[in-house]
């Protein structure tokens, strides 16, 4: 599905007026508008064609229409600032298009809602697809700071040894977070364990062996595709609006 643009609002002899103030430069240049959502930017040609191509959404922001002339006649050394402040929030608003457009697509979904059995999912997972290997321990870790945002996040952990052990992330008990994906992370940790009762010269974390035995988790497709939608939310702590939610309960 596609967004509405936000040039829809901007008249076209606002557009006109842009393209104007590019060719009266000295050297002259062409507007292109384009949609292009990897290069929101750029400047492009040799002495006898030289274009700007700039993203539809960045001409409904006057304090960028305003410095583009200047910062095309200098190749980008004046009123860079400007340019990079309305870039983020073209970038910002895209990415923000882009996270509704993931969840929407999303088959429903069961959240794990109030009350969760940890014990009683990792038990069923265990005995359905690891009864043999023996039963590591599992349990949450510790929130450092449960209001952090984060850069990166590790959901769980498994450590072997004697007391093979695995631990997960606490952002991930929330009543709003998907039990797929919960289950997804505990048969993750179960795969490493595996690997840890198994072991193979050589062989790394994530191998190929171990990308083979991770795709058996029967909601391998669903689980990676909410991740991908709503981990905004579990590096930042928040609570999302959701959607995509079933109403199916265990």
């Amino acid at each position: 599905m596609k967004s509405a643009s936000a040039t829809d609002s901007l008249p076209a002899d606002g557009i006109d007026t842009v393209a104007a103030s590019l060719a009266a430069l000295r050297p002259p240049w062409r507007l292109r508008v384009n949609h292009n959502h990897a290069t929101l930017v750029s400047l492009r040609g040799d002495q006898h064609q030289r274009t700007v191509s700039v993203h539809a959404d960045l001409l409904a922001d006057p304090a960028f229409i305003a410095v583009l002339p200047q910062w095309v006649a200098s190749n980008g050394k004046v009123g860079g600032s400007v340019v990079q402040a309305a870039l983020r929030i073209v970038q910002e608003r895209m990415h923000a298009s882009r996270r509704v457009n993931e969840r929407t697509a999303l088959p429903p979904w069961e959240p794990l809602g109030s009350v969760l059995d940890l014990d009683a999912m990792y038990s069923r997972l265990h005995g359905d697809w690891f009864a043999h290997t023996p039963k590591p321990a599992i349990a949450w870790s510790r929130a450092a700071d449960p209001g952090r945002q984060l850069t990166h996040i590790r959901f769980g952990c498994y450590r072997s040894g004697v007391q093979a052990r695995i631990s997960l992330h606490p952002r991930l008990h929330q009543p709003w977070v998907a039990r797929v994906f919960v289950e997804f992370v505990v048969f993750h940790e179960l795969c490493h364990h595996t690997q840890a009762c198994r072991p193979m010269r050589g062989e790394t974390a994530h191998s190929a062996r171990f990308r083979q035995w991770e795709r058996r988790y029967p909601h391998f497709v669903l689980a990676s595709a909410w991740e991908r939608a709503y981990l905004p939310e579990l590096l930042a702590g928040t609570t999302p609006v959701l959607a995509g939610i079933s109403s199916r309960t265990r």
